[in-house]
């Protein structure tokens, strides 16, 4: 970990790395459970920690949609070149809104 890496540096990282992912959402703050349940969606948030010279990188889901049976739908959907969310409930984020 270099001292010029900060917090804002790493998570333009993670946006640069996850643009146009249907259902990953790189945020600014901890990400909480509950904004990702009965959803396929991700959050995720990463935090630099120079005292520990360490990144500490967060993420949510719900295992039960964005687990393998999630995964199976999402991988099918590519595999037969349809959209990538068909079939997939999206959810609501941690402004209580979908998308």
């Amino acid at each position: 970990l270099t001292e010029s890496l900060d917090t804002a540096g790493v998570r333009e990282l993670l946006r640069n790395a996850y643009e146009g992912r249907a259902f990953v959402e790189v945020i600014d703050v901890a990400p909480q459970t509950r904004w990702a349940v009965s959803s396929n969606r991700a959050f995720v948030s990463a935090f630099v920690d120079h005292h520990a010279g360490v990144v500490i990188a967060q993420a949510a889901i719900d295992n039960l949609v964005k687990g393998a049976a999630g995964q199976a739908i999402q991988n099918l959907n590519l595999a037969m070149g349809w959209e990538e969310s068909a079939g997939l409930p999206y959810g609501l984020g941690p402004h209580g809104v979908a998308g």
